[in-house]
């Protein structure tokens, strides 16, 4: 059992870093947000055949700034008893703080983790930076896709809204989803880093 004043020490050290972190995210949102857009436009262009993205910008709605997408219906899509026209034009858009919770939750994880060297949490952290770009890939393309594809459904089949995995994913995401693929990615770049730690340690303990 741990004293209780390492407890009040990892509370504060938790305390500190998650609020550093989330200031630092907020400050530097719009250019984390725009350099992270092109992976978006990749995503989405490679994972639906249904969508012509048009243009995906940030922009500011209700005093919360938003990742903003404009796309065309690609090819009339049968579903069931009904259809989706091809050449609809429409958008959707999800927070931008969803992006940063990802760098948020994950970064406050990886720098609280204890490591005996500021090399080794170095490494830990430059190891963090695909697994940051894999949650990223999985939460906002498919949001905005889900968001599309929930309002085509809509009007258009609603019978067949629970029968898109994007609007399931959507609502896995807007569900508490987002937070367990932080921790998720977190606790991946943790094994990975102790395998690849104890890997270079053995190495060199045998020359």
């Amino acid at each position: 059992m741990l004293h209780p004043k390492v407890n009040v020490k990892i509370a504060l050290w938790l305390t500190f870093v998650w609020a550093g972190l989330t200031v630092a995210a907020w400050n530097f949102s719009s250019i984390y947000g725009q350099s992270i857009l092109p992976v978006y436009v990749w995503t989405i262009e490679n994972i639906s055949n249904h969508y012509q993205v048009q243009s995906i910008h940030i922009e500011r709605q209700g005093g919360e700034w938003v990742f903003m997408v404009d796309a065309l219906t690609t090819g009339a899509r049968q579903i069931g008893d009904g259809a989706i026209p091809d050449g609809i034009s429409l958008s959707s858009s999800t927070l931008l703080a969803h992006a940063l919770q990802h760098v948020i939750v994950l970064y406050t994880v990886l720098l609280i983790w204890p490591t005996v060297t500021v090399r080794r949490k170095l490494t830990l952290l430059v190891l963090s930076l695909p697994f940051l770009a894999l949650v990223e890939m999985l939460d906002v393309p498919f949001v905005l896709l889900g968001s599309m594809d929930d309002l085509l459904l809509f009007n258009f089949v609603p019978s067949a809204l629970n029968s898109s995995f994007f609007v399931n994913w959507m609502d896995v995401m807007n569900s508490g989803g987002r937070l367990a693929l932080s921790l998720i990615a977190a606790a991946i770049t943790i094994l990975a880093w102790r395998y690849l730690d104890s890997y270079v340690t053995s190495t060199r303990s045998s020359d």
